[in-house]
């Protein structure tokens, strides 16, 4: 049994590998994009720009959209991704140059602020954009307000673009506005639903987006039989409590607000002296059908007598609100609020992911542990069979040996005979290597059955050692990310 015919399987793998070591499960966690960066990145190259704003950075990015607010230190582009609009804080210093779109005014160099104070009235915007709790917190907008304080700007704006978030942190916000009395806040809503129309209901006035939606955000608003009874009641109870308070507390119709989060409640819309009033009744074409939650478009909260106006932008508000042309006030609030609500929104993401990660370790640690215990059962038995394997390979070994030492003096004795018989030495020379060729077959013959055994043993270990790995390579791949 030639030695390369007992090593013919090594490929399949001996000792070496079937031992491992155990590696770190945890995969690493894969760093992001600020989700506002992305969008710009993708836009940068967008084709449908025919109306937007050109903003040039001096790294040489260009960004297209729709300024909606600018001071002497940042400006706010907003960006269309899909269905969802963004926006874009820039510094004024990270700004190369800006081309205005159609229809739109303003210098189109950074740098060329004019000299002569402003005219008209000023306004501070501050963003209430995302999720209250996350992207919206008291502590934000008190310092903002602060801020505002500072500047003193005839108007505070509230830009409302959010589907709400937590009650509690919405009363802390409401509170807020409450104590901010020095300050001449109003509302301008994109989207305000939920506990966020609650802090639109807060705000004095409420100036609405020609497209903006204020209430309950529900899907199905129009239909008869919405999903209401999906809606849990006792949370509608909280915000129903929540939204009178916040009505009142703004100067607007506790009605509206009663019928935001009372499914029960079914209102119309009258004329009284000249102004619209809604009231609870019926009607052939209620305002709020029974069994409905109210949201109110644009146009719909104007004529209602809930907002006072609509206008395209922030920037148009003067417009509705019959003001001279006016001005952002300068400040860095916004670009402060839109920062520590996207460093909020990661850090509870990154929580979030750890957590899941965790519970996910947890649950699969039995079958970790099981498959660990399996792999060092496999490991033990591969030694064993490796070790069986050199003992045999060593017997082998031997027994060639043993067959070429007696060849070998077979030789010898008809090396006596080369002189006086040549005849009869050449015939033992014959025989000597015959009967050599069948001790080789015989050493053979016998060991070769055990050989094969040990050799379909590693192979069956390796490939178990492998199904194992699969196993566990599965289990930890599958771990959230």
């Amino acid at each position: 049994m030639a030695r390369e015919s007992f090593d013919s399987q090594r490929g399949c793998g001996g000792v070496a590998n079937l031992c491992f070591r155990r590696r770190p499960s945890r995969p690493a966690v894969r760093s992001r994009l600020l989700p506002l960066l992305a969008a710009a990145m993708v836009l940068a190259a967008g084709a449908n720009v025919q109306l937007a704003d050109t903003v040039t950075k001096t790294d040489g990015t260009i960004l297209n959209g729709r300024i909606l607010e600018e001071n002497d230190s940042w400006i706010v582009l907003e960006v269309q991704r899909g269905s969802a609009k963004l926006t874009l804080p820039i510094a004024r210093a990270a700004i190369r140059s800006i081309t205005r779109g159609p229809g739109q005014t303003g210098p189109t160099d950074p740098q060329a602020t004019p000299a002569s104070a402003p005219a008209g009235p000023g306004y501070y915007p501050l963003p209430i954009y995302g999720e209250i709790g996350v992207e919206v917190k008291a502590e934000f907008l008190s310092e903002a307000l602060a801020d505002a304080r500072s500047r003193k700007p005839d108007f505070v704006v509230l830009a409302f673009d959010t589907a709400g978030g937590s009650m509690e942190e919405m009363d802390k916000l409401i509170k807020l506005l409450g104590e901010a009395k020095d300050l001449k806040i109003i509302a301008y809503v994109r989207k305000a639903t939920s506990a966020a129309a609650l802090l639109a209901l807060a705000c004095p006035e409420i100036y609405m987006a020609i497209d903006g939606m204020i209430g309950a955000d529900l899907p199905d608003r129009q239909s008869p039989g919405s999903l209401i009874e999906a809606v849990d009641r006792k949370n509608l109870s909280q915000l129903r409590s929540r939204a009178r308070a916040a009505a009142r507390s703004g100067g607007h119709p506790v009605a509206i607000a009663e019928g935001m989060f009372n499914p029960d409640l079914e209102l119309v819309l009258v004329t009284e002296g000249g102004k619209p009033v809604v009231k609870p009744g019926q009607a052939e074409k209620p305002l709020k059908a029974k069994g409905k939650l109210l949201t109110l478009i644009g146009k719909e909260a104007v004529e209602c007598g809930l907002a006072k106006g609509w206008a395209r932008d922030v920037a148009a508000l003067n417009e509705v609100m019959g003001l001279e042309p006016w001005h952002v006030v300068p400040g860095g609030a916004w670009a402060t609020m839109i920062r520590k609500g996207q460093e909020t929104r990661r850090s509870l993401e990154m929580g979030e992911r750890k957590q899941r990660y965790e519970e996910y370790m947890k649950k699969i640690a039995p079958e970790l542990e099981r498959i660990d215990k399996e792999l060092e059962e496999v490991k033990a038995k591969g030694k064993a069979a490796e070790a069986d394997k050199k003992k045999l390979q060593r017997q082998f070994d031997q027994a060639n040996e043993d067959v070429q030492v007696s060849y070998r003096r077979q030789l010898r004795e008809a090396g006596k005979y080369a002189q006086s018989n040549p005849d009869l030495a050449r015939d033992m020379q014959r025989r000597a290597k015959e009967r050599r060729e069948e001790d080789l077959r015989d050493v053979k013959r016998r060991m070769k059955p055990e050989a094969d055994k040990i050799q379909d043993e590693i192979r069956n270990l390796y490939e178990e050692m492998k199904r194992l790995q699969a196993e566990r390579q599965k289990l930890l791949a599958d771990a959230p990310k």
